[in-house]
């Protein structure tokens, strides 16, 4: 309420009477332009990411109160930095001047990546050789990797969200090989690409024992 002849904050003149002033409640954006809530993939785990919120409407004086699902992150930034490493939704309303609060904006954050072990080396035939393929996912179920041996194109599908899969190594022929993954792709399609995981396997002979010089020995010479 303001009494006559006086401002308020939107230059309103209330002339000779004295008025009431009705304002609409913010409305919160997942940016800083558009009221849809909006997805957000990141490939690779340990990455960051910058959400960002903004406010219309309401009367100034924003304030913002940032939640996610699954819970564990909180912020009363504008647009605080994360490191999710799985699915989250990051929820944020915003509160005017007067605590007049919005609505509920949400930036939903998937994530996939997919790694390869480190370089090993084993004995030609060995039949238990496997290099490891590891990652995570928060898209719908299965993943499939799309890797490479020495540039042929294989592929491996996994029904678990957080996988380890454990590739065959041939090793029936002796040589260095290099295994490289390309993508990992979730169930609906969604892809990303990768290009800095490969691991090298050598395959190399088996050992060869020989016994040298001659030796004569009494019976039940300790």
């Amino acid at each position: 309420i303001y009494s006559s002849r006086t401002w308020n904050d939107l230059n309103c003149n209330s002339n000779s009477k004295s008025v009431v002033e009705v304002n609409l409640c913010p409305i919160a954006s997942a940016t800083e332009s558009t009221t849809q809530d909006i997805s957000v993939l990141m490939c690779g785990s340990g990455q960051s990411y910058t959400l960002n919120s903004g406010g219309q409407f309401g009367s100034g004086g924003f304030t913002y109160s940032w939640t996610s699902v699954p819970a564990g992150f909180t912020s009363t930034q504008q647009n605080p930095t994360v490191n999710p490493t799985g699915q989250t939704d990051y929820n944020v309303v915003v509160r005017d001047r007067y605590s007049c609060i919005s609505n509920t904006a949400t930036t939903k954050i998937k994530v996939l990546s997919a790694s390869i072990d480190s370089s090993l080396k084993v004995c030609v035939g060995d039949p238990s050789a496997s290099v490891t393929l590891t990652g995570r996912g928060n898209g719908p179920l299965p993943y499939t990797i799309q890797y490479t041996v020495d540039g042929a194109v294989n592929t491996v599908t996994t029904g678990l969200s957080s996988y380890t899969v454990a590739v065959p190594v041939n090793t029936t022929t002796l040589g260095t090989y290099t295994y490289s993954i390309i993508s990992v792709t979730d169930g609906e399609g969604t892809l990303c690409s990768v290009t800095d995981s490969f691991g090298i396997v050598e395959v190399r002979p088996l050992p060869t024992a020989t016994i040298t010089g001659n030796a004569a020995l009494c019976l039940n010479n300790p």
